[in-house]
């Protein structure tokens, strides 16, 4: 009888990002490249390229690849995936109602919440708590139900919790409002 060893925390989430990267080569590999899929120059869109913007060592936001993701489904599915390589935190669609207003996510070893600005009735604090020993994160990814990517910048954490104070009004609240809003907190 063969023995084998089960991967711990830190293998299997190397073992997942392998494996997700593999398969966005595959998918790209295997796709063929329509119009929509390339920059403005009518070069088509690199998968190097798009990993390297994925990875953020790409300038961001890069209007030609923003361009050439809104046009394209297969490219956003591939970029989608490149993202969730590198997701430290994962949270799916909320389960519970909302009143409205940004919605409290709960996952393995982090919690999205929010609390009032006592000093400005118009702005809010995003709060996000992190456990254990994972790297903090440095972006939010916001993925819609369109299947179309937000990325903001995260502060740095201090003593496992990261505060930014937004507007109301603001994009990040109102997408942090939609339940079907899927979001990862990549390094």
């Amino acid at each position: 009888m063969s023995e084998y060893r089960i991967p711990d925390d830190a293998e299997r989430a190397e073992l997942a990002a392998g494996f997700a990267a593999r398969e966005t080569a595959r998918d790209l590999y295997d796709a063929k490249l329509t119009a929509d899929e390339t920059l403005s120059t009518g070069t088509p869109v690199s998968m190097s390229g798009l990993f390297a913007y994925a990875s953020g060592t790409g300038l961001y936001p890069d209007t030609e690849i923003e361009g050439a993701l809104a046009k394209s489904p297969s490219l956003r599915a591939a970029y989608g995936k490149m993202l969730a390589a590198r997701s430290v935190f994962q949270f799916e669609e909320a389960r519970a109602a909302s009143d409205g207003g940004p919605i409290p996510r709960i996952g393995q070893g982090c919690a999205i919440r929010y609390a009032d600005s006592t000093a400005e009735p118009d702005q809010i604090y995003v709060i996000i708590e992190i456990d254990g020993d994972k790297p903090p994160p440095s972006q939010l990814v916001l993925t819609d139900a369109e299947d179309v990517h937000h990325r903001f910048a995260l502060p740095a954490p201090r003593r496992g919790i990261i505060q930014m104070l937004v507007a109301r009004a603001s994009d990040l609240i109102t997408l942090l409002s939609q339940p079907t809003l899927e979001i990862q907190l990549l390094q």
